[in-house]
């Protein structure tokens, strides 16, 4: 199919401009970085939800339904914030992307350290609209800062790269939340 110097040629291409495309911009790097290391650690947990929701705060479908509506509502109102204010934040889209990752994380934390309680899962519930109000905030105000700061003609490779990149993420997130699932379960204080 193709010859060891074409091969050695696409290797080139890929690793060497295209790598270097993030590496021209700081703060693109830092925050795909920053992003990929979040999803590492954020992916599992939507995975998890149903378990969390029926094994900890001993809940029913209907309640795994309304956080999962929840986080679905936080996106489409995320969503419409940025349409909203989209002029002013399409500005400063890399800061404001770093604060949806800050939600992200924060919204996360929150919700492991929750007690067993009713109380508690409605927290939770409501830390899942924030989750979904910062995901969406993350992700479309990345994208517009890498349309912006990246020449089109280096869009395919770059979006290539970082669908590389969130593809890997997907099996190392599961690879280390799967065994950290087995042994702690969805209750730490319980083992």
């Amino acid at each position: 199919m193709f010859s060891t110097g074409e091969k050695n040629n696409l290797r080139f291409i890929f690793t060497e401009i295209t790598i270097r495309i993030f590496l021209m911009d700081k703060r693109l790097f830092v925050l795909t970085l920053s992003a990929t290391n979040c999803m590492i650690f954020f992916m599992p947990i939507t995975a998890f939800y149903p378990l969390m929701i029926s094994d900890y705060f001993q809940g029913t479908a209907c309640e795994a339904s309304s956080v999962e509506l929840l986080y679905s509502a936080g996106m489409m109102i995320g969503t419409f914030v940025i349409n909203h204010f989209g002029n002013k934040l399409q500005h400063n889209a890399a800061c404001a992307a770093f604060i949806g990752l800050f939600g992200l994380g924060s919204t996360t934390l929150i919700s492991g350290f929750l007690p067993k309680s009713d109380a508690a899962f409605w927290i939770f519930a409501f830390m899942c609209f924030g989750m979904g109000i910062s995901a969406v905030f993350y992700n479309i105000l990345y994208i517009a800062y890498m349309q912006e700061t990246i020449s089109s003609k280096y869009h395919g490779r770059a979006f290539s790269l970082l669908n590389s990149i969130i593809s890997l993420t997907m099996p190392l997130d599961l690879l280390v939340a799967g065994p950290v699932f087995c042994l702690i379960g969805s209750d730490p204080k319980t083992k």
